[in-house]
């Protein structure tokens, strides 16, 4: 019998990457560096850091989207 994972749709998760906690660069440093749980993950980079290269802003803070990965385990 197959088993059909749970439909998630592109909208719930643009929403839960926004809500999510902002980790400084000391604590991204701190941590073991490989996620601890499946999901999907971003990467938010200070405002106009990369000069020239458009990026969606974070809707609350001065940040800008850098990249979005998918940690499978």
């Amino acid at each position: 019998m197959a088993v059909r994972a749970r439909e998630v749709t592109a909208a719930a998760i643009v929403a839960g990457l926004e809500r999510g906690v902002l980790w400084s660069i000391e604590d991204a440093r701190a941590s073991p560096g490989v996620p601890t749980e499946p999901g999907f993950y971003a990467w938010w980079m200070t405002s106009g850091a990369i000069p020239g290269i458009p990026a969606p802003r974070h809707p609350s803070q001065p940040f800008e989207l850098l990249y979005v990965g998918i940690a499978p385990q």
